[in-house]
């Protein structure tokens, strides 16, 4: 038997290899063996040869599709599969159009999975308060999703935090839970397109003492591309989302300050970012000193 596991959504994809490992009959026949560290002359002992212990083994490999040889070798395996020996393919980001993937839809057990949405995350995250016996309501819930984005680790090890905590609340959520980038990024959109420079001044000058200036830049300067896109079409976020090709998460979140841009706004959004990002890139000053900059004269337009 032969399965593939792959996405982005790394918790649930651990989760259910862990599953899978736990229900085998063997723990002493299961191999975990690294793609790049084996050779295509590996691969008939690897998926054919019998363990010490136990005619049945369970072999999971890990990122084969980042050795070439060994991924296009795979196919052929795949396509007469008849040894005792269950495969577990490990993948983040397999490239669907190879002749292996395909063998694989064909032959064997696919699941992908992604990464939760923002209301998928605020139930997920509702169920493992439950299943803790953790007090948590669904404002609250929201909240913490808001604060830590919609990563499951990053949603499990909050919780856990706030687990310990005398009451969860709101103070308790923003002193236990770091923001994320992506709500960093989300907050100083939020200030400026709300006209108020007071504000960011303040979350620039908290978000400078952890973020990297540039990959901040990179991201704010990407959502205001999606702002833009999103103010000037007719279509639902989640639509736009995947005509651009990103995650519907940060557009369901500007979805709402977008309807508030004219075209008087969105054309002087788009030359401040843009200007920003030339200084950034040549005039070799204080990035977050440029970025703080440009959101005042956003908050000012």
């Amino acid at each position: 038997m032969i399965s593939l596991l792959y996405g982005e959504n790394d918790f649930e994809l651990k989760k259910h290899l862990k599953k899978i490992v736990s229900e085998f009959a063997d723990a002493n026949s299961t191999e975990k063996i690294d793609g790049d560290s084996i050779t295509i002359d590996d691969l008939p002992n690897l998926l054919s040869g019998m363990s010490l212990f136990s005619q049945n083994r369970l072999v999971v490999l890990y990122d084969a599709s980042s050795n070439k040889d060994v991924w296009d070798k795979l196919a052929d395996y795949i396509e007469n599969d008849n040894s005792d020996t269950q495969l577990v393919l490990v993948e983040a980001s397999p490239d669907k159009r190879t002749r292996t993937f395909k063998q694989l839809q064909k032959h064997a057990n696919v699941v992908q999975f992604n990464n939760l949405n923002e209301n998928e995350a605020k139930s997920w995250l509702l169920n493992e308060a439950k299943a803790s016996k953790v007090d948590l309501t669904a404002t609250l819930a929201e909240k913490i999703v808001a604060r830590a984005g919609v990563d499951q680790w990053k949603l499990h090890f909050a919780l856990q935090k706030l687990a310990n905590t005398d009451e969860i609340n709101e103070q308790s959520i923003n002193e236990q839970i770091e923001a994320s980038v992506q709500a960093n990024v989300f907050a100083l959109i939020d200030a400026s397109l709300q006209k108020s420079p007071q504000k960011v001044h303040k979350l620039v000058g908290e978000a400078s003492s952890s973020e990297d200036p540039y990959f901040f830049f990179g991201l704010f300067s990407s959502q205001m591309f999606q702002l833009v896109a999103l103010a000037v079409s007719d279509k639902k976020s989640a639509e736009v989302a995947a005509d651009l090709g990103v995650h519907p998460y940060p557009l369901q979140k500007l979805s709402s300050v977008a309807r508030q841009l004219n075209k008087n706004d969105l054309q002087k959004i788009a030359f401040i970012v843009a200007e920003c990002d030339d200084q950034i890139k040549r005039s070799g000053a204080e990035p977050w000193l440029l970025i703080e900059q440009a959101l005042i004269k956003i908050a000012n337009r």
